[in-house]
């Protein structure tokens, strides 16, 4: 991977780089990719678990509070400014 990354010129944009990463991966074989396929899967599962414990620490109260907060800001959002009224021209101006 770092060759590819050393083939672009000094100061090519982040999407560059993940371009030549994303055609260099599809590049692969499904036997090569397995491997990072595995590596994936694995670090997923370590995550759900972690983010299962975050959510059971977390009082259930504040939960629901939040989820209100939000939907009454959408609400908000969208009643706060009805369209402008255009004016109407006369002809010939």
């Amino acid at each position: 991977m770092n060759v590819c990354i050393k083939s672009l010129p000094a100061g090519a944009p982040c999407t560059a780089i993940a371009k030549l990463a994303g055609e260099r991966f599809k590049a692969l074989s499904a036997k090569e990719k397995e491997v990072y396929e595995a590596k994936y899967k694995e670090k997923r599962a370590a995550y759900e678990e972690e983010l299962k414990a975050w959510k059971a620490s977390k009082p259930a109260e504040a939960d629901d509070k939040e989820d209100e907060d939000d939907e009454d800001d959408e609400e908000d959002e969208e009643e706060e400014k009805p369209a402008p009224k255009k004016k109407a021209r006369k002809a010939g101006a």
